[in-house]
């Protein structure tokens, strides 16, 4: 249950390794969805066009956070309403490293090194 609570929350910071273990629940419907329908059938469109709105919702609300992390406003989780570039940007936000300081939107949980 509180997995569900923090979809919600706007603000903060969020590292690569919670994005993902977030985004997981997300998308693991859709490849469920696709993954078991019968071959040359496509699921009911209702239940398939829901499901998509609903994972869009949600990874953008993830994004918010991450982007953050990254040191990027959190207008640019729009950018993942546009089909092909929804797929690069969430491949980025898995990649790319957060900043290793405090931003205006909080401090990080890395430890830092001196060096």
């Amino acid at each position: 249950m509180a997995l569900l609570q923090e979809y919600p929350v706007l603000w903060g910071r969020q590292e690569r390794k919670a994005f993902a273990f977030e985004l997981v629940p997300v998308v693991l419907p859709l490849a469920l969805l696709y993954g078991f329908t019968p071959e040359g059938q496509l699921p009911p469109l209702w239940l398939a066009s829901g499901l998509w709105l609903l994972a869009t919702a949600l990874v953008a609300l993830l994004a918010v956070r991450r982007l953050h992390d990254v040191g990027r406003s959190g207008w640019y989780a729009l950018l993942l309403l546009l089909p092909g570039l929804n797929a690069l940007i969430l491949l980025a936000l898995l990649v790319l490293p957060g900043q290793p300081f405090a931003t205006r939107h909080g401090a990080t949980n890395r430890l830092q090194t001196i060096g």
